[in-house]
């Protein structure tokens, strides 16, 4: 008998914000916290009336940032992160992880939940997160850019932050922004000088040079239901999705470059004029399927302008007088670094 397994892909989250109804608490203790009372009053009709009454407890410890308690509205709101599964913040808040995180959340004497309460919480923010372990994470982060780039729905850069670098590609809509970034996560561990890599130098073990971290943000409940196809934004719904969300939506921010062979490896290092020696007009066209504007945003992300000078502009010209000439259709697509990303994003 011949058994096929099939991958199960879990939720991993990082950032979150969460918010419950009073009544699911069952015991809220401020005795041995410092709390901040920020009641905020108006004058109605010559009297005060209350119309913001909350309490914050703050900075509890790594990954549990704030608890405010709205007595208003009746409701209890969380912040934190997957730093508060200490030396298991590699693997990110999980149903795996979610025994670990009640515990974290209670052992403070702040606030008594049951689990099945903290499933229920309904969630305002939160960022799905995902680490890939690459053979070359700069080679990656450039391919990514340079196909990302030819995108028009994102604009997607490049950014560097000490010692850390990566990219962060953004689409904005009515309703929403969509945002992802990829970036290593090490060097931003280690150049901020941070307590909790100092308190938890295990945790930070687990990441290496080549350690991509891969996160997409949402914050707004419409796309956290599209996304991750749930009916509901409780926290228990999302941890149970079995929708690979970082792999869509990096499938999503390359598809603009994702079928086009000239950011493949093998013209990685030619001049435009080589690449025309190689292809001529015709066979470079032919890649953009005649989308001249396809075709000039490709020379402006290969080519990219600099304080001396602009190959770009004058390739432009180029194009455009020989864009009239011809017609056709080809697409491949044959980029290592992109190919690596995305499978691993379809097993992370």
């Amino acid at each position: 008998m011949t058994f096929v397994y099939k991958f199960v892909y879990m939720i991993k989250l990082d950032s979150f914000k969460i918010k419950l109804p009073i009544e699911q608490i069952n015991c809220i203790k401020l005795d041995n916290h410092k709390a901040k009372h920020l009641p905020i009053c108006e004058i109605f009709e010559g009297k005060k009336k209350i119309i913001q009454d909350k309490i914050m407890v703050t900075s509890l410890d790594h990954g549990f940032n704030r608890v405010t308690i709205d007595n208003l509205q009746n409701e209890v709101i969380i912040e934190g992160s997957a730093k508060i599964l200490k030396s298991n913040y590699y693997d990110g808040i999980s149903l795996n992880t979610f025994e670990q995180l009640h515990q974290e959340l209670t052992r403070h004497k702040l606030i008594d939940i049951s689990q099945d309460n903290l499933m229920k919480a309904q969630m305002f923010t939160l960022d799905c997160t995902v680490n890939l372990e690459l053979k070359d994470i700069k080679q990656s982060v450039r391919a990514t850019v340079e196909h990302g780039s030819m995108s028009s729905n994102y604009v997607i850069k490049n950014f560097t932050k000490g010692s850390n670098f990566g990219f962060v590609a953004t689409r904005d809509v009515k309703s929403y922004k969509e945002r992802s970034t990829g970036y290593n996560k090490l060097m931003e561990v280690l150049s901020t000088k941070s307590k909790f890599a100092k308190d938890y130098p295990d945790a930070i073990k687990r990441f290496n040079l080549n350690t991509l971290r891969f996160e997409s943000n949402f914050a707004n409940f419409a796309h956290v239901r599209d996304n991750f196809k749930v009916t509901s934004n409780t926290l228990g719904a999302i941890l149970n999705s079995q929708e690979n969300v970082n792999l869509k939506m990096f499938e999503r921010i390359i598809n603009g470059g994702k079928q086009l062979e000239l950011f493949s490896d093998a013209y990685e290092n030619l001049k435009f004029h080589d690449i025309i020696k190689e292809i001529g007009y015709k066979g470079f066209l032919e890649k953009f399927n005649y989308n001249l504007n396809a075709a000039k945003t490709f020379i402006s992300v290969k080519y990219p302008r600099t304080p001396k000078s602009n190959p770009g502009a004058r390739y432009k010209k180029i194009i455009e007088q020989k864009y009239a000439e011809l017609t056709k259709d080809q697409r491949h697509f044959n980029n290592q670094f992109i190919t690596e990303i995305t499978e691993k994003l379809k097993t992370a």
